[in-house]
C-alpha cells in the first residue's frame, strides 16, 4: 500500500530504485602541481529510470605528505560519453584563479601524520539544474579527481605495525530514486 500525501508527492510504494557502491581499494599516491586535476577512480552506472534523482556520496580515505599542503577534490559525470558535468561545486562566480570544478574551498594537510576520511554528499536529477538528460539503460560514467600540493596517499594509513592501525577504503555510493 502506498502512502499518498495530500499534495500527491508520494504515490509510489517506495522511491529507492537501486543502490550501487563503487569501492576503490588500490593503494595509490597523487602528486602534481597545485592546478592539475588527477583522476583517482572512475566507474559506470546504468539507470533504471529516465531522469531519475541520484544521491551521490564520495568518501575519500588517505593522508597528506606534508604540513600546510592544500588539496581539493572534484567529482563529475557524463551520459554515454558526452559532455562532462561536475557534481557539487558552487555555481557562483569564483575569485580570479580559483577552479570552478572543485567541491570545497580547500582541505589543508596540517596534520600529515594522521589519516583522514572526507565525505561529500550531493543530490541531482537528470535534465534539471544543468545536469544532462538520460534514459533508462544509458551509461552514466562517474569519477573522482584530486588536485593540490605535495602528495595525497590515497587509501593508505599514515601509521603501521600496531593492531589499532588500518587502511581506509574510498568509495562512491550512488542511490537512484524516483524523482
Amino acid at each position: 500500500m502506498a502512502i499518498v500525501f495530500a499534495d500527491g508527492t508520494q504515490a509510489h510504494t517506495g522511491k529507492l530504485i537501486q543502490e550501487k557502491v563503487n569501492y576503490y581499494s588500490t593503494i595509490t599516491s597523487f602528486s602534481t602541481d597545485s592546478n592539475t586535476l588527477q583522476r583517482m577512480f572512475t566507474f559506470t552506472f546504468t539507470p533504471k529510470l529516465a531522469n531519475s534523482t541520484i544521491h551521490h556520496t564520495l568518501e575519500v580515505h588517505g593522508y597528506y605528505g606534508s604540513s600546510g599542503a592544500d588539496r581539493n577534490f572534484s567529482c563529475g559525470m557524463n551520459v554515454n560519453g558526452g559532455t562532462e558535468k561536475r557534481i557539487g561545486p558552487n555555481p557562483n562566480s569564483q575569485p580570479s584563479g580559483n577552479d570552478t570544478r572543485n567541491i570545497t574551498g580547500f582541505h589543508r594537510g596540517d596534520t600529515p601524520g594522521m589519516s583522514f576520511v572526507i565525505n561529500f554528499h550531493n543530490v541531482f536529477t537528470g535534465n534539471a539544474d544543468g545536469f544532462p538528460a538520460w534514459s533508462a539503460g544509458d551509461t552514466l560514467a562517474f569519477w573522482a579527481d584530486c588536485v593540490g600540493e605535495n602528495t595525497l596517499y590515497h587509501c593508505q594509513a599514515s601509521q603501521q605495525g600496531q593492531g589499532r592501525f588500518g587502511r581506509g577504503r574510498s568509495k562512491i555510493i550512488l542511490q537512484e530514486y524516483i524523482p
